[in-house]
């Protein structure tokens, strides 16, 4: 997908909706389960609340505003997207920004009978498969890296789609999504995300934020406050079968004058000397 984005970060919510980019183009190739190509989608999208495109859009897609008119809208195009997605299918984007932008596009407009199919990052199995690092590759790069060639241009929603098939063609697709689905499955272990809160008193009291578990068996634990500013709490806490785990607390201030709340799990070291033990109440 291609979206444009507002002018200034002051604009963003000047339409009523907290838009980071708003979608102008989507571009699709489904794939047959043997890899081979079974279809093509492509196709421009009105603007509603970012009419002007941003000079960055502008250079880098080589669109102009007078390139959209008479376009469908988002709502209208993206129905016949999910029509061509089918009952079956799966999403692929090159990195983790496509999906989150369709379903935040889905929510400004409005779009409620579209439900998202299970979506992956193909960048992520390909660094998985391929270049063994957790390093972030452009899809141009990971081009030359599988030997595809530069046949499309870039920055076109159509042309990414045409790239990126040609590397996950050349991907073991079924072995990529098990390996990301258990790293997933760690990752919603290990980070707790939680939204809409009145206050930052009112997040910390949250029970998944005041009672500290260990990530694995869910035994409660005695934690430690090690750091303890207004936002950001730092808690160590042992589980005698999982070892040590440092839990970090972030609440957040929302432009809607909300809160919401992280807290990320990540194995700690145990400290020679321990610290004086006390509940953690989150008060």
């Amino acid at each position: 997908m291609e979206w444009n984005q507002p002018m200034t970060r002051e604009k963003r919510g000047d339409h009523g909706v907290q838009l980071i980019g708003e979608v102008f183009q989507i571009g699709a190739v489904r794939l047959r389960e043997d890899g081979s190509r079974d279809g093509a989608f492509c196709e421009n999208v009105s603007l509603r609340f970012y009419k002007k495109l941003h000079y960055h859009v502008r250079k880098i897609c080589g669109m102009k505003e007078k390139d959209l008119e008479g376009c469908r809208s988002f709502p209208e195009v993206v129905r016949d997207f999910a029509a061509f997605w089918g009952e079956d299918g799966i999403l692929f984007s090159w990195g983790p920004d496509d999906v989150p932008m369709l379903r935040d596009n889905m929510k400004a407009y409005g779009v409620t009978d579209v439900e998202i199919p299970p979506y992956y990052d193909l960048q992520r199995i390909f660094a998985n498969q391929i270049t063994h690092e957790s390093r972030q590759v452009a899809l141009e790069d990971a081009m030359a890296e599988m030997g595809v060639p530069h046949r499309f241009n870039m920055h076109n929603a159509f042309a990414d789609a045409l790239n990126t098939a040609s590397i996950a063609q050349l991907l073991d697709i079924p072995a990529g999504i098990r390996k990301l689905e258990e790293e997933q499955r760690i990752y919603r272990l290990l980070n707790i995300h939680l939204e809409d809160f009145p206050s930052v008193r009112a997040a910390l009291a949250h029970p998944k934020l005041k009672k500290i578990t260990c990530p694995f068996c869910d035994r409660e634990l005695t934690g430690r406050i090690e750091k303890a500013p207004r936002v950001t709490r730092v808690i160590k806490a042992t589980c005698p079968e999982h070892g040590p785990w440092s839990y970090r607390i972030k609440v957040s201030k929302q432009p809607t004058g909300r809160f919401n709340a992280d807290m990320k799990i990540a194995p700690a070291r145990e400290q020679e000397e321990p610290a004086e033990e006390t509940s953690h109440t989150g008060e």
